[in-house]
């Protein structure tokens, strides 16, 4: 994907967990990773704000 220019835009539930692993991951292996706040869930408003840092 990274030769084609795809952009990943990740967006899911769980931020705590699932969407901070895939996000990692992503940034890992050199990709360019949106979060869309609005797309994405946690168990908590706090958990959610720590984990993507806002």
């Amino acid at each position: 994907m990274k030769e084609r220019s795809c952009k990943q835009i990740i967006m899911g539930v769980f931020t705590e967990r699932y969407i901070t692993a895939t996000v990692n991951g992503a940034i890992r292996r050199s990709y360019h990773v949106t979060v869309v706040k609005d797309a994405v869930a946690s168990t908590t408003d706090n958990k959610e704000e720590r984990h993507l840092g806002t």
